[in-house]
């Protein structure tokens, strides 16, 4: 039993970090240097996103499994039930990942939308453009207060 929860909170951790640790990349690294190069249109940088919605999407069921077998071998545990402080912080952390995944979900559907408008002169692909930047922050947030959740829990 030992070596499952500790295998579960290595896969959770890894899943964790490849999920926010490349959408911290692409906010902060990837989208920035192709705006300042004014190739925010660039068929390399959507192919980019498009190829890294796979990790996100791995990432994101694995730590859903994992997080959920965590969740359920914890002596800590109750169903429905906020009596404990560590409780309410699960909760809080529940609630912030079903956000993150639903944001998550969205933008999927906004890289394939900026996909099929790439080609348009308009201002169409700008605004989604601009949609995917405000979920990917968005995500990024809600991943800090599913970690202060993650830290205020090992502390109680």
């Amino acid at each position: 039993m030992d070596f499952v929860l500790w295998a579960c909170h290595a896969m959770h951790a890894v899943s964790i970090i490849v999920w926010f640790g490349g959408l911290i990349l692409i906010n902060a690294v990837l989208l920035p240097v192709f705006n300042h190069d004014s190739q925010h249109r660039s068929r390399s940088l959507l192919a980019s996103l498009k190829r890294f919605q796979g990790f996100i999407w791995s990432s994101f069921w694995t730590a859903f499994i994992t997080g959920f077998l965590l969740m359920i071998l914890s002596p800590r545990f109750l169903w429905f039930n906020l009596s404990t402080p560590w409780l309410v912080l699960l909760t809080a952390k529940e609630a912030s990942f079903a956000l993150m995944s639903f944001f998550t979900w969205q933008m999927s559907r906004v890289v394939s939308s900026l996909e099929n408008t790439v080609e348009d002169s308009g201002d169409l692909f700008e605004q989604w453009r601009l949609t995917y930047i405000r979920l990917v922050r968005r995500v990024i947030f809600f991943a800090i207060v599913s970690l202060l959740c993650a830290a205020g829990m090992a502390v109680v």
